[in-house]
Protein backbone atom coordinates (compact mmCIF):
# COMPACT_ATOMS: atom_id res chain seq x y z
CA UNK A 1 0.00 0.00 0.00
CA UNK A 2 1.40 3.36 -0.61
CA UNK A 3 2.04 5.66 2.01
CA UNK A 4 -0.36 7.94 2.68
CA UNK A 5 0.13 11.40 4.41
CA UNK A 6 -0.60 12.60 7.57
CA UNK A 7 -3.07 14.54 8.46
CA UNK A 8 -4.57 16.82 10.57
CA UNK A 9 -8.65 15.07 11.87
CA UNK A 10 -10.35 14.81 15.39
CA UNK A 11 -12.43 11.80 14.70
CA UNK A 12 -11.42 8.86 12.70
CA UNK A 13 -12.78 5.76 10.54
CA UNK A 14 -11.92 2.37 8.71
CA UNK A 15 -15.00 1.51 6.69
CA UNK A 16 -14.81 -1.71 5.42
CA UNK A 17 -17.21 -3.28 2.33
CA UNK A 18 -17.07 -6.50 1.03
CA UNK A 19 -19.44 -8.18 -1.64
CA UNK A 20 -16.98 -10.29 -3.26
CA UNK A 21 -16.40 -14.03 -1.19
CA UNK A 22 -14.24 -16.50 -3.18
CA UNK A 23 -16.35 -19.37 -3.16
CA UNK A 24 -19.10 -18.59 -1.34
CA UNK A 25 -22.54 -16.23 -1.56
CA UNK A 26 -21.73 -13.10 -3.08
CA UNK A 27 -23.20 -9.57 -1.26
CA UNK A 28 -24.53 -6.74 -3.09
CA UNK A 29 -25.00 -4.21 -1.15
CA UNK A 30 -21.68 -3.75 1.29
CA UNK A 31 -19.54 -1.55 -0.98
CA UNK A 32 -22.39 0.94 -1.23
CA UNK A 33 -22.93 0.77 2.06
CA UNK A 34 -19.13 1.96 2.53
CA UNK A 35 -20.47 5.40 0.50
CA UNK A 36 -23.26 6.03 2.61
CA UNK A 37 -21.29 5.76 5.62
CA UNK A 38 -18.91 8.20 4.15
CA UNK A 39 -20.86 10.92 2.81
CA UNK A 40 -22.83 10.53 6.43
CA UNK A 41 -19.15 11.48 8.55
CA UNK A 42 -17.89 14.02 5.78
CA UNK A 43 -21.33 15.65 6.41
CA UNK A 44 -20.65 15.91 10.21
CA UNK A 45 -19.18 19.41 12.12
CA UNK A 46 -15.71 17.71 12.94
CA UNK A 47 -13.08 17.08 10.85
CA UNK A 48 -12.46 13.24 10.15
CA UNK A 49 -10.07 10.93 8.38
CA UNK A 50 -12.00 8.47 6.56
CA UNK A 51 -9.79 5.27 4.81
CA UNK A 52 -11.87 2.80 2.53
CA UNK A 53 -11.23 -0.66 1.93
CA UNK A 54 -13.16 -2.69 -0.34
CA UNK A 55 -14.06 -5.95 -2.03
CA UNK A 56 -16.58 -5.44 -5.63
CA UNK A 57 -17.62 -8.66 -7.21
CA UNK A 58 -15.88 -8.46 -10.76
CA UNK A 59 -18.00 -8.92 -13.75
CA UNK A 60 -15.85 -12.49 -14.74
CA UNK A 61 -17.60 -15.16 -12.62
CA UNK A 62 -14.10 -17.27 -12.78
CA UNK A 63 -12.25 -14.48 -11.48
CA UNK A 64 -10.47 -14.77 -7.92
CA UNK A 65 -9.94 -11.54 -6.85
CA UNK A 66 -12.11 -8.49 -6.34
CA UNK A 67 -11.93 -5.63 -8.72
CA UNK A 68 -10.18 -2.81 -6.41
CA UNK A 69 -6.53 -2.58 -6.51
CA UNK A 70 -4.67 -4.82 -3.87
CA UNK A 71 -3.69 -1.67 -1.64
CA UNK A 72 -7.53 -1.03 -0.87
CA UNK A 73 -8.60 -4.51 -0.48
CA UNK A 74 -9.96 -5.20 2.54
CA UNK A 75 -7.20 -8.00 3.69
CA UNK A 76 -5.58 -8.34 7.48
CA UNK A 77 -2.31 -6.45 5.66
CA UNK A 78 -4.19 -2.98 4.49
CA UNK A 79 -6.38 -3.16 8.08
CA UNK A 80 -3.35 -3.29 10.01
CA UNK A 81 -1.51 -0.68 8.37
CA UNK A 82 -4.91 1.89 8.06
CA UNK A 83 -4.75 1.49 11.85
CA UNK A 84 -1.11 2.21 12.27
CA UNK A 85 -1.76 5.24 10.52
CA UNK A 86 -4.75 6.51 13.02
CA UNK A 87 -2.39 5.42 15.88
CA UNK A 88 0.18 7.57 14.15
CA UNK A 89 -1.90 10.43 13.64
CA UNK A 90 -4.56 10.68 16.39
CA UNK A 91 -3.73 12.77 19.33
CA UNK A 92 -4.59 13.12 23.09
CA UNK A 93 -8.22 14.23 23.48
CA UNK A 94 -9.40 13.73 19.68
CA UNK A 95 -12.37 12.22 20.99
CA UNK A 96 -13.61 13.57 24.41
CA UNK A 97 -15.43 16.23 25.02
CA UNK A 98 -13.77 18.38 23.25
CA UNK A 99 -15.55 17.75 19.98
CA UNK A 100 -18.74 17.12 19.15
CA UNK A 101 -20.08 13.26 18.48
CA UNK A 102 -22.02 11.64 15.85
CA UNK A 103 -25.56 13.34 16.12
CA UNK A 104 -27.22 9.92 14.61
CA UNK A 105 -25.43 6.58 13.94
CA UNK A 106 -26.67 3.90 11.82
CA UNK A 107 -26.63 0.35 12.35
CA UNK A 108 -27.98 -3.20 11.56
CA UNK A 109 -30.93 -4.45 14.13
CA UNK A 110 -31.28 -7.48 15.06
CA UNK A 111 -34.20 -7.83 12.67
CA UNK A 112 -32.05 -7.13 9.85
CA UNK A 113 -33.19 -3.55 9.44
CA UNK A 114 -30.62 -0.38 9.23
CA UNK A 115 -32.03 1.66 12.09
CA UNK A 116 -30.79 4.71 13.06
CA UNK A 117 -29.84 5.42 16.34
CA UNK A 118 -28.95 8.96 18.37
CA UNK A 119 -25.85 10.07 19.77
CA UNK A 120 -26.13 7.91 22.81
CA UNK A 121 -26.76 4.74 20.55
CA UNK A 122 -30.51 4.99 21.47
CA UNK A 123 -33.63 4.03 19.61
CA UNK A 124 -35.22 7.30 17.84
CA UNK A 125 -38.79 6.40 18.02
CA UNK A 126 -39.45 9.23 15.02
CA UNK A 127 -37.77 7.44 12.60
CA UNK A 128 -38.28 4.57 10.60
CA UNK A 129 -36.33 0.84 10.44
CA UNK A 130 -35.14 0.05 6.84
CA UNK A 131 -35.17 -3.68 6.18
CA UNK A 132 -31.84 -4.26 4.36
CA UNK A 133 -33.62 -6.66 1.87
CA UNK A 134 -35.91 -3.70 0.95
CA UNK A 135 -34.90 -2.57 -2.95
CA UNK A 136 -32.83 1.23 -2.52
CA UNK A 137 -32.81 0.34 0.92
CA UNK A 138 -29.36 2.02 1.35
CA UNK A 139 -30.39 4.86 -0.69
CA UNK A 140 -33.34 5.53 1.69
CA UNK A 141 -31.37 5.36 4.42
CA UNK A 142 -28.73 8.18 3.12
CA UNK A 143 -31.98 10.53 2.52
CA UNK A 144 -33.16 10.01 5.93
CA UNK A 145 -29.84 11.05 7.13
CA UNK A 146 -29.59 14.06 4.47
CA UNK A 147 -33.25 15.64 5.59
CA UNK A 148 -31.93 15.12 9.43
CA UNK A 149 -28.62 16.50 8.76
CA UNK A 150 -30.48 19.64 6.71
CA UNK A 151 -33.28 19.27 9.74
CA UNK A 152 -30.45 20.11 12.51
CA UNK A 153 -28.50 22.72 10.53
CA UNK A 154 -32.03 24.91 10.14
CA UNK A 155 -32.57 24.14 13.44
CA UNK A 156 -29.20 25.52 14.44
CA UNK A 157 -29.45 28.89 12.78
CA UNK A 158 -28.98 31.85 15.14
CA UNK A 159 -28.39 35.53 14.82
CA UNK A 160 -24.71 35.17 15.64
CA UNK A 161 -24.22 39.00 15.61
CA UNK A 162 -27.48 40.89 17.06
CA UNK A 163 -28.25 44.38 16.49
CA UNK A 164 -29.09 46.02 20.15
CA UNK A 165 -30.78 48.97 18.93
CA UNK A 166 -32.43 46.70 16.63
CA UNK A 167 -33.61 44.39 19.64
CA UNK A 168 -35.01 47.35 21.51
CA UNK A 169 -38.04 48.26 18.96
CA UNK A 170 -39.87 45.43 19.84
CA UNK A 171 -40.89 43.23 23.10
CA UNK A 172 -41.69 39.35 22.88
CA UNK A 173 -44.03 37.87 25.59
CA UNK A 174 -44.79 34.54 26.10
CA UNK A 175 -48.21 33.56 27.15
CA UNK A 176 -49.10 30.28 29.12
CA UNK A 177 -46.76 27.47 29.51
CA UNK A 178 -44.88 26.64 32.58
CA UNK A 179 -40.58 26.05 32.62
CA UNK A 180 -37.38 27.37 32.11
CA UNK A 181 -36.97 30.51 29.97
CA UNK A 182 -36.92 29.48 26.11
CA UNK A 183 -38.18 25.99 27.60
CA UNK A 184 -42.04 25.97 28.08
CA UNK A 185 -44.40 23.10 29.34
CA UNK A 186 -47.50 22.79 28.02
CA UNK A 187 -50.41 20.16 28.43
CA UNK A 188 -51.55 18.10 25.95
CA UNK A 189 -54.43 19.98 24.39
CA UNK A 190 -53.21 23.40 26.15
CA UNK A 191 -52.13 26.69 24.12
CA UNK A 192 -49.40 28.55 24.08
CA UNK A 193 -48.32 31.48 22.25
CA UNK A 194 -46.80 34.61 22.56
CA UNK A 195 -47.31 38.58 21.94
CA UNK A 196 -45.29 40.95 20.19
CA UNK A 197 -45.47 44.51 20.24
CA UNK A 198 -43.77 46.86 18.07
CA UNK A 199 -41.83 49.67 19.89
CA UNK A 200 -40.55 51.21 17.01
CA UNK A 201 -41.39 53.58 14.20
CA UNK A 202 -41.51 50.85 11.30
CA UNK A 203 -42.93 48.09 10.19
CA UNK A 204 -41.60 44.61 11.71
CA UNK A 205 -41.82 41.20 10.09
CA UNK A 206 -42.36 37.94 11.93
CA UNK A 207 -41.81 34.82 10.17
CA UNK A 208 -42.83 31.69 12.72
CA UNK A 209 -41.48 28.17 12.05
CA UNK A 210 -42.79 24.96 14.42
CA UNK A 211 -39.95 22.04 14.21
CA UNK A 212 -41.75 19.26 15.04
CA UNK A 213 -41.52 15.56 16.47
CA UNK A 214 -41.75 14.23 12.84
CA UNK A 215 -38.85 16.04 11.27
CA UNK A 216 -41.30 18.41 9.56
CA UNK A 217 -40.60 22.21 10.05
CA UNK A 218 -43.70 24.39 9.02
CA UNK A 219 -43.97 27.51 7.99
CA UNK A 220 -46.62 28.26 11.01
CA UNK A 221 -47.74 31.99 9.20
CA UNK A 222 -48.44 30.52 5.59
CA UNK A 223 -49.89 27.15 7.04
CA UNK A 224 -52.37 28.82 8.57
CA UNK A 225 -53.17 30.94 5.56
CA UNK A 226 -51.44 33.98 5.59
CA UNK A 227 -48.08 34.98 3.36
CA UNK A 228 -44.64 33.96 4.32
CA UNK A 229 -44.52 36.51 7.30
CA UNK A 230 -46.64 38.70 9.64
CA UNK A 231 -46.48 42.63 9.43
CA UNK A 232 -46.50 44.03 12.60
CA UNK A 233 -47.05 47.55 12.17
CA UNK A 234 -45.68 50.47 14.85
CA UNK A 235 -48.16 52.16 16.87
CA UNK A 236 -51.11 54.14 16.18
CA UNK A 237 -52.29 56.48 18.36
CA UNK A 238 -55.54 56.59 16.68
CA UNK A 239 -56.10 52.28 17.02
CA UNK A 240 -55.41 50.56 20.23
CA UNK A 241 -52.82 48.08 20.21
CA UNK A 242 -52.48 48.77 16.36
CA UNK A 243 -48.81 47.93 17.05
CA UNK A 244 -49.48 44.50 18.96
CA UNK A 245 -49.76 40.96 17.63
CA UNK A 246 -50.55 37.74 19.17
CA UNK A 247 -50.33 34.07 18.18
CA UNK A 248 -51.81 31.20 19.68
CA UNK A 249 -50.98 27.53 19.28
CA UNK A 250 -53.12 24.65 20.31
CA UNK A 251 -50.50 22.50 21.41
CA UNK A 252 -50.39 18.48 20.93
CA UNK A 253 -48.45 14.62 21.10
CA UNK A 254 -48.65 13.51 17.75
CA UNK A 255 -50.98 10.70 17.40
CA UNK A 256 -47.85 8.65 15.68
CA UNK A 257 -46.62 9.05 19.28
CA UNK A 258 -49.60 8.09 21.55
CA UNK A 259 -49.95 5.20 19.79
CA UNK A 260 -46.39 3.65 20.75
CA UNK A 261 -47.26 4.91 24.72
CA UNK A 262 -45.00 8.27 24.31
CA UNK A 263 -47.09 11.15 26.47
CA UNK A 264 -44.40 13.61 26.02
CA UNK A 265 -42.81 15.03 22.42
CA UNK A 266 -40.59 18.70 21.97
CA UNK A 267 -41.26 21.37 19.15
CA UNK A 268 -39.19 23.82 18.60
CA UNK A 269 -40.69 27.37 16.79
CA UNK A 270 -38.70 29.67 15.77
CA UNK A 271 -39.03 33.16 15.48
CA UNK A 272 -37.33 35.60 12.94
CA UNK A 273 -37.64 39.70 13.41
CA UNK A 274 -36.98 41.60 10.78
CA UNK A 275 -36.68 45.36 9.52
CA UNK A 276 -37.67 44.34 5.81
CA UNK A 277 -40.17 41.55 4.35
CA UNK A 278 -38.12 38.12 4.16
CA UNK A 279 -39.60 34.99 3.78
CA UNK A 280 -37.59 31.50 4.12
CA UNK A 281 -38.36 29.69 1.61
CA UNK A 282 -35.70 26.73 2.63
CA UNK A 283 -36.73 26.46 5.87
CA UNK A 284 -39.82 24.30 5.08
CA UNK A 285 -39.36 20.46 5.35
CA UNK A 286 -41.46 17.58 5.03
CA UNK A 287 -41.46 14.90 7.88
CA UNK A 288 -39.88 11.51 7.75
CA UNK A 289 -42.71 8.75 7.28
CA UNK A 290 -42.61 5.48 8.87
CA UNK A 291 -42.83 3.85 6.10
CA UNK A 292 -42.62 4.73 2.55
CA UNK A 293 -40.33 7.18 0.98
CA UNK A 294 -39.16 11.26 2.23
CA UNK A 295 -41.81 13.76 -0.20
CA UNK A 296 -40.66 16.12 -1.94
CA UNK A 297 -39.81 19.61 0.47
CA UNK A 298 -43.35 20.96 -0.12
CA UNK A 299 -44.73 23.79 2.61
CA UNK A 300 -47.83 22.22 4.41
CA UNK A 301 -49.01 23.51 7.51
CA UNK A 302 -50.65 23.50 11.02
CA UNK A 303 -53.27 25.46 11.85
CA UNK A 304 -53.04 28.92 14.67
CA UNK A 305 -56.33 28.60 16.20
CA UNK A 306 -58.71 31.82 16.21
Amino acid sequence: MPDEPDVAASHWAILIGVNFYVGDTCLKGAVRDVEVAKQYLEAGPAPVDIAILTATTPGNPDARVPVEDPAFQPTRDNVIKKLERILRNAKEGDSDEKTESCLFNVTVNEHAEYEILDSEYQSIISLPAIPLEEPGASDRVANVLQHLATFKYLEGIENRHPDLAFEKSFLLVPINGDGAPEIFDVKHGGEWGFTIENLGETPLYLALFNFTPSWKIINLISGSGGGDFLVVQPKNDEAENSNKETLRFAMEVPEFLQSRGIKRCEDIVKVFITSKPTDFPSMVLPEIPLTGAIPNRAASGAKIPP
